[in-house]
C-alpha cells in the first residue's frame, strides 16, 4: 500500500504542477501520469473510485484516456505533502542558523519565510473547510476586531475575554457557544491563531470564555498566516464558501 501511495502522490502532484489536462498513462514519447504497469492501473483505479482524478477526454483505445485533477485531488496533494509540516520545518531550519535572522524583520530569512507562509496560508484559505452559515457574521467581526487590534501596535495576543467583551458591542446576540465555533471555523482557515494559557487554572480570566484548542486551553487569539491574503469586505466572506 505504501508504493501505491507514492505512486498516487506523485501522479496527483505531477497533474497539480501541470495545471491542465493530462495522459492518464505514459505513452512512446508522452509522459503520463501512471505507468502502464499493474500497480499503476490499480493507482489509476483508486484515484477515480475516490474522484481524484476526471476523465476529459475518452479514447477508444485502452490506456489513452485524458484526465485533469480534481478538487478533491488537489486536497489530497497538499494533505499528502503535509504543508503546515513543512512550513515548520522550514522555520526550524531558518531559525537553526547561528543568527537567527527569522526574528529580523528585515533579513533575507524572515522576508523569505514570511513569503512561505503566505503562501501556506492563502492554500489553506481557498481550501479550507467553508464557514458555517451561524458562525459566518461574528467570525467576520472577529477577524476584523483582531485586524484592528493588530494594526494598533498592541503588545501581546489578544485575551479571548476581551475579544467576546468587543464582539458583544457588534453582535448583541452572540452566545459563548457561537463565539467558539467561529474561533474554530477562523482558525481552521489559518485566519487566526490560538494561544495557550501559560499561568495556574484557577487564575484563568473569565474560563467560560477559554476554549480547547487540541490538548491545551487556548485564552488568546492573533491573527493567523492566511490573514495576509484575506480581506473581509469581499462579499461578506464569501471567499470562505470557495471551499
Amino acid at each position: 500500500m505504501a508504493d501505491q501511495q507514492i505512486i498516487i502522490l506523485h501522479a496527483l502532484s505531477f497533474a497539480l504542477e501541470s495545471a491542465g489536462v493530462c495522459s492518464l498513462f505514459n505513452k512512446k514519447g508522452v509522459q503520463g501520469l501512471f505507468p502502464l504497469s499493474a500497480s499503476g492501473k490499480l493507482a489509476a483505479k483508486y484515484c477515480f473510485e475516490n474522484r481524484l482524478l476526471k476523465v476529459v477526454e475518452q479514447s477508444t483505445k485502452p490506456f489513452t484516456e485524458m484526465v485533469k485533477i480534481t478538487r478533491l485531488g488537489i486536497r489530497s496533494v497538499l494533505e499528502g505533502i503535509k504543508i503546515d509540516k513543512l512550513l515548520e520545518n522550514a522555520a526550524a531550519l531558518i531559525e537553526s542558523s547561528g543568527d537567527k535572522n527569522v526574528n529580523n524583520p528585515g533579513s533575507e530569512d524572515a522576508v523569505f519565510y514570511k513569503s512561505m507562509e503566505k503562501a501556506a496560508g492563502l492554500i489553506a484559505l481557498k481550501l479550507g473547510a467553508p464557514l458555517s452559515d451561524d458562525s459566518s457574521v461574528p467570525a467576520k467581526h472577529i477577524f476584523i476586531l483582531l485586524k484592528e487590534w493588530s494594526d494598533t501596535g498592541r503588545a501581546g495576543d489578544c485575551q479571548l475575554y476581551h475579544l467576546y467583551q468587543q464582539l458583544s458591542c457588534r453582535c448583541p446576540e452572540i452566545t459563548p457557544g457561537t463565539f467558539h465555533d467561529a474561533l474554530r471555523d477562523l482558525r481552521q482557515k489559518k485566519l487566526i491563531e490560538l494561544h495557550p494559557w501559560t499561568g495556574p487554572l484557577y487564575e484563568i480570566p473569565k474560563p467560560e470564555l477559554a476554549m480547547m484548542a487540541g490538548h491545551e486551553i487556548a485564552c488568546y487569539a492573533s491573527l493567523g498566516p492566511a490573514a495576509a491574503v484575506f480581506n473581509p469586505d469581499d462579499s461578506s466572506f464569501a471567499l470562505c464558501g470557495a471551499g
